[in-house]
C-alpha cells in the first residue's frame, strides 16, 4: 500500500494568510475523530506537518488550560511537541516544556497513551501541581503560547515548503 501524500496545493490565500495554511495542513490529515488512528495518520506526515499539527494542538490545549490541560489531554504527544520545538528551533519554550515534562514524568518515559498521561498527573503532589503552573506561566510571556509559535512555524514553511506543498 502506498504511503498517503497529506500535502496540500499551493494557493494564493495559503501563502498570504498563514492561520489559513495551518487549518489546510492539519485538515489534511487529522480526522474530527480524535481517535488512535488519527495518531497513526500524524505519524505519516512530514516532519514540518507534524509538528505544525502538535504544536498547534499543544499551543490551544496550554491557552485554554495551561499544561495540565495539555498532559490530561494530549500528554501522549509529548515525545512528539519535543522534536517539533527542536524542528522549529525555539529553544526557549524548548527548555520551559523539558521542565514541565521533566516536573510530570520524573525519571519516567513520557508517556504513550491518555491512560499513562493522567497516571502521572495523580502522582503530582499540590507542590508539583503549582510549579507546573508556574511553568505554563513561562511558556505565555505576554502572549499566547500559540500566538509565540507563528514566527518559528513562518520561518520552517518558508524555509521547508516541500513538507506542506505539493508542487
Amino acid at each position: 500500500m502506498a504511503q498517503r501524500d497529506f500535502r496540500i496545493e499551493r494557493t494564493t490565500r495559503n501563502q498570504s494568510d498563514y492561520s489559513w495554511l495551518f487549518y489546510e495542513v492539519e485538515k489534511s490529515f487529522w480526522g474530527p475523530s480524535g481517535t488512535d488512528a488519527d495518531k497513526a495518520d500524524v505519524a505519516l506526515g512530514t516532519p514540518g506537518q507534524r509538528a505544525l499539527f502538535v504544536m498547534t494542538l499543544f499551543a490551544r490545549l496550554v491557552d485554554n488550560g495551561g499544561l495540565m490541560s495539555f498532559f490530561q489531554s494530549a500528554g501522549f504527544y509529548s515525545r512528539e511537541v519535543a522534536e517539533a520545538l527542536t524542528l522549529l528551533q525555539f529553544a526557549e519554550m524548548q527548555d520551559v516544556f523539558a521542565a514541565s515534562l521533566a516536573l510530570v514524568c520524573k525519571e519516567a518515559a513520557a508517556p504513550e497513551d491518555e491512560k499513562a498521561a493522567r497516571a502521572m498527573l495523580r502522582n503530582l503532589s499540590e507542590g508539583e501541581i503549582e510549579k507546573l503552573d508556574a511553568i505554563t506561566e513561562r511558556l505565555y510571556a505576554g502572549s499566547g503560547v500559540e500566538e509565540r509559535l507563528l514566527p518559528y512555524f513562518k520561518a520552517y514553511v518558508d524555509a521547508h515548503p516541500q513538507d506542506f506543498f505539493k508542487d
